[in-house]
């Protein structure tokens, strides 16, 4: 699964010249590490509270949420 920022990069990048893995040859790389650092502190914090949000009661024994770092990484990472 790709997160928003990656799907948009990959998106410029098919559709135009610009490439943008280099930070020495593209000017906005620093704002493109800075997005995407962005976004996953967001996916972290949303699962998160997610988590911190869910009362364990008698019904929901085994339910299981990873936290926000773990789901990021598992979710996200597999495919780079």
């Amino acid at each position: 699964m790709k997160t928003a920022v990656e799907w948009l990069i990959q998106q410029i990048e098919k559709d135009s010249d610009i490439i943008f893995y280099d930070r020495n040859l593209h000017p906005y790389q620093e704002y493109i590490e800075q997005a995407k650092a962005m976004e996953k502190q967001q996916i972290i914090e949303a699962c998160n509270v997610i988590q911190n949000s869910i009362e364990l009661t008698d019904d929901k024994k085994g339910f299981f949420v990873l936290d926000g770092e773990h789901y990021y990484n598992e979710t996200f990472k597999k495919e780079q």
